[in-house]
C-alpha cells in the first residue's frame, strides 16, 4: 500500500486497533465491541454508551470524526507550532 492518511478495513472484530461497530437492529440488539474498543457506532438504534452514534447512512458524519480525531492533530503538527 502506498503512502495514506488513515486506513480503514472491514472485519478483525478481535484485533487491537480502535473500531467503528455497524450495528443493524434486525441482526442484533446488542454490540460485539467493548466500550473501550470504540471509536464509535454507526446503527438504526441507539446504545446507551458514551461513544459517538450514527445513523447507517451518516458517512459524512463518521468521516468528519476520523478527520478531528486521528487527522487533525497530525495537520497541526505538520504546520509546525501554532
Amino acid at each position: 500500500m502506498g503512502e495514506a492518511d488513515i486506513v480503514l478495513t472491514e472485519g478483525y472484530k478481535r484485533g487491537p486497533a480502535p473500531k467503528i461497530e455497524v450495528s443493524r437492529r434486525a441482526i442484533s440488539t446488542e454490540l460485539l465491541c467493548t466500550v473501550d474498543e470504540l471509536v464509535a457506532i454507526a446503527s438504526d438504534q441507539r446504545f446507551p454508551l458514551p461513544v459517538p452514534q450514527f445513523d447507517l447512512d451518516d458517512a459524512a458524519g463518521l468521516a468528519n470524526l476520523l478527520e478531528e480525531r486521528f487527522l487533525s492533530g497530525a495537520r497541526r503538527s505538520a504546520a509546525g507550532p501554532a
